[in-house]
């Protein structure tokens, strides 16, 4: 069985964030552990190169870069989340995107979870207002669907595995 390596994109710079992420790396785990799937999980906010409590300085940018493009470089699932445009899980998701346009089999998990989306819901994520309609033709053009929350896009992510 062909190992599970997943990219966890997502803004970490607040407390918020990071608390989010986090989170998010441990459902992941414990999801693939119970179902005893061989896997990596690359969780940024758990990347040697990010502060922590105990030391909040950070290599150079190009030492950053690397740190995050080599394990994008290895991906084969990747959630990203894409609610405030966050200029680096847009390159991120862009480098997923070429994975996709170089025949790279892999699956994207993108999660909008603002609740502004779902009370227009004829607009919803087609919106032109507060979405990039490049970003969202490029998640349609290859025929994933956006969800709502991470849980949602996890729980998918779980019956896509099974």
């Amino acid at each position: 069985m062909k190992k599970i390596v997943i990219y966890n994109a997502g803004p970490l710079f607040t407390e918020y964030e990071q608390r989010q992420r986090k989170e998010e790396g441990q459902k992941i785990r414990d999801l693939l552990l119970s179902m005893e799937r061989k896997f990596e999980l690359g969780n940024p906010i758990d990347f040697d190169v990010n502060p922590s409590e105990g030391n909040m300085t950070q290599p150079s940018q190009d030492v950053i870069y690397e740190s995050d493009a080599s394990f994008i470089d290895k991906t084969n699932v990747f959630f990203f989340d894409l609610c405030n445009d966050d200029s680096g899980t847009m390159v991120e998701l862009g480098m997923a995107f070429e994975k996709l346009r170089s025949g790279i089999d892999i699956k994207i998990y993108p999660v909008i979870s603002d609740f502004r989306t779902l009370s227009n819901p004829g607009k919803g994520f087609a919106s032109t207002i507060g979405f990039n309609s490049f970003v969202m033709g490029g998640i349609n053009k290859h025929g994933f669907k956006v969800f709502t929350s991470f849980d949602k896009a996890l729980e998918q992510f779980k019956k896509d595995i099974s």
